[in-house]
Parts: C-alpha cells; sequence; structure tokens
C-alpha cells in the first residue's frame, strides 16, 4: 500500500511538472501582443436621452367642399404656398346663385306684405278709437303684421343661408401654408359629406411642425426642467435643429409603458417636410472640462469599471469612477490622471502586467 501511495504521489508530481514545462514553454513561444492606446481628453459632456419620430405639421387639414356640385375651375397646384384667405377652387355657382335670387324676390314680397300690414293697422287702429272697427278687426289686423314680420325675419334668414351657400362656391384657404396633396381635378363632382373620396386639398403649415415621441415611464422624472432638445435628420446629417417640448399627455401607456409628449420645431427656414424622420435628443446634463475616454477603452467588472494604462510596456489594471456616457464618450470622475496611456485596442489580449508593445496609428 505505501507503494501504491508512492506511485501515485510520483504520478502528480510529473505530471504537474511537464504542465509548468509547457506552460513555460508556450509562454516562451507567445509573441508579445500589439495593443493602441490613447489618452483621455479634457472637454465637455452631456447626459442625453435620445428619441426618434416623424416629422408632422401641427396645422394640417383636408380641404373638401362645403356644397355638393362640380369643380368649375382650380387655382392651384401640388407644392404651391398659399396665403389664408386665398381662392383655391371653385365649384359651380349657377343653382346657388339662382337660389339667391329667388329668396332675394321672396324677401321683397315678404317685406311689401309687410309694410302693407303696417298701413291696414294703422288704419285699423284710427278706427278703432273712432268706435268704426271691432275690437276683433284691430287684433286681427295686428296679429296679420306679426305673421308678416315673421315672414320677413324667415326669408332674411333664408336670404342669408342661401348668400352663405354661394360663399362656400368658392374654396378658400383657411390658414397659410403649402398645397401638399391636391386630389382631384376639374370637372370632378364632390359632395358636402367630408368623406374620403370628397378630399380637394391637403393643406399644411410647415413653418411649425413637431415630432411626438413617446417617453419611458422612468425616464419621466428626468424631463420635469427640460426645454430644448436638438433634432437630427437623415435629410441634414451634419445639421442640428432646436425644438421645444410642448405637450406631454399626462397618461401612461399601459401596453408599452410610456407617454406621448409632443417636441415643436420651429422651421422658418423651411428645410423640414412633413413625413422626415427625426432623431431627438434632450440633453439632461451638461458638464465642462471633464476628463474623458472612448467608451472602449472602458471595461466593466461586475459592478465596477477598469482600464488598462501602460507603463513601461506593461499593462496596469486601474479601476476608474465614471460619469456621463454619451456620443461613445465616459466621464471619467477618479482614478485615472491626464496624460497616461490608456489601452483603446487589445484589451481582450493583455491581462494585469502583461508586456506590450504599441501599435503606430
Amino acid at each position: 500500500s505505501v507503494s501504491v501511495i508512492f506511485l501515485i504521489a510520483l504520478s502528480i508530481f510529473v505530471y504537474l511538472r511537464f504542465r509548468a514545462i509547457m506552460s513555460a514553454s508556450e509562454r516562451r513561444g507567445m509573441p508579445t501582443p500589439f495593443v493602441e492606446v490613447t489618452t483621455p481628453a479634457r472637454g465637455d459632456i452631456s447626459s442625453i436621452i435620445s428619441f426618434s419620430g416623424d416629422i408632422l405639421a401641427i396645422e394640417q387639414t383636408n380641404i373638401f367642399s362645403r356644397v355638393n356640385g362640380n369643380i368649375e375651375k382650380i387655382f392651384v397646384d401640388a407644392g404651391d404656398y398659399v396665403s389664408s384667405g386665398k381662392l383655391l377652387a371653385s365649384i359651380d355657382k349657377s343653382l346657388y346663385a339662382q337660389n339667391v335670387k329667388q329668396i332675394e324676390g321672396i324677401l321683397k314680397v315678404a317685406e311689401a306684405t309687410a309694410a302693407n300690414d303696417m298701413i291696414n293697422l294703422e288704419r285699423t287702429k284710427i278706427l278703432f278709437e273712432k268706435g268704426l272697427a271691432s275690437q276683433a278687426d284691430f287684433d286681427n289686423a295686428r296679429t296679420k303684421l306679426d305673421v308678416s314680420n315673421a315672414q320677413v325675419e324667415t326669408a332674411m334668414a333664408n336670404l342669408q343661408n342661401s348668400r352663405i351657400q354661394l360663399s362656400y362656391c368658392d374654396i378658400r384657404a383657411p390658414f397659410s401654408g403649402y398645397i401638399t396633396k391636391k386630389l382631384l381635378e376639374r370637372g370632378t363632382y364632390v359632395s358636402a359629406t367630408g368623406a374620403a373620396q370628397n378630399t380637394m386639398f391637403v393643406l399644411a403649415n410647415i413653418r411649425k411642425l413637431k415630432v411626438m415621441v413617446n417617453v419611458l415611464e422612468r425616464d419621466l422624472p428626468l424631463l420635469d426642467r427640460v426645454t430644448d432638445v436638438n433634432l437630427k435628420t437623415d435629410s441634414y446629417p451634419d445639421k442640428i435643429f432646436k425644438g421645444k417640448f410642448n405637450k406631454i399627455s399626462q397618461s401612461i401607456d399601459l401596453g408599452t409603458r410610456t407617454m406621448p409628449a409632443q417636441v415643436d420645431i420651429e422651421n422658418s427656414d423651411e428645410l423640414l417636410k412633413p413625413g422626415m424622420f427625426a432623431r431627438v435628443e434632450i440633453i439632461l446634463d451638461t458638464k465642462s472640462d471633464v476628463l474623458k475616454l472612448p467608451t472602449e477603452c472602458v471595461i466593466k467588472e461586475e459592478d465596477k469599471h477598469f482600464v488598462y494604462v501602460i507603463e513601461e510596456l506593461t499593462a496596469i489594471k486601474k479601476f476608474v469612477e465614471t460619469g456621463i456616457t454619451a456620443n461613445n464618450e465616459t466621464e471619467i470622475i477618479s482614478g485615472l490622471n491626464d496624460g497616461e496611456k490608456v489601452v483603446k485596442v487589445g484589451q481582450e489580449l493583455i491581462s494585469e502586467k502583461a508586456k506590450v508593445k504599441i501599435a503606430e496609428k
């Protein structure tokens, strides 16, 4: 049994010795890894929340005819800018103009009848006062005048309504903006139902735009003091547009746990168009003259962060306290000094106190 134990111990010793020799041999044969380094920079950094959404016109409307009839003339086309009140199209007015004339005639008859009934009432009153007419005659004359006056008022109301209907034959822009769509042509019959097939134009004011974004429930407290936001678009990748938070719906969508919010954009130069896709960036906090690194330099280890610093071609592991991370940059609050060489590329090839070579850029 002693010999068996001795043989087992000898085997373990030989195995461990062999492993140590092989490891040393492997280490001697492994080339020194190359790494790329950078130095911390000082500058400004901002904490940002990003959203995305479609740009919409705050003022946009479908324009319908408010009367039935055939389109007689169209004065604008898609892409035209129109001022508020500009004539866009006209509907055939013949029936509506004839109706106005007819009611004007009815009104004249009613006014003449009322005038005559007024004279009759005055005559009946004189006769009644002299005892030559009965109370019934006087009451009838007064009632007849009241009826005539009511008919005059009715005719006046009908005339006003008919003139309004005639004015509706002229379709005008309710506000200034661009005709983004022209959907019907001259001669088309339209009705006043407001159905989609009767839409004649789409008018949009593109000088005031909005983006609707969905804010996560956890981010809502961060927006209490936010007013200004930045917007970026694919159409103008190098230009930053300014916007303002205007409205938050005050109700969370139970399905997405988000709250809709509206960002208003002043678009006086008319570069942005409704339908464009926008990325909205909300700046929550900005710090000046802070030490920062490219985010890829910082490695997370459980709940801590560290970087590799190169000293005399040796990798030194340094734990750091981080702050804001934005635009692929991370703020370094403590644990690192200006001018230190920090590994940017090649961290996966090295470990603490490993020898390295610095790659030339």
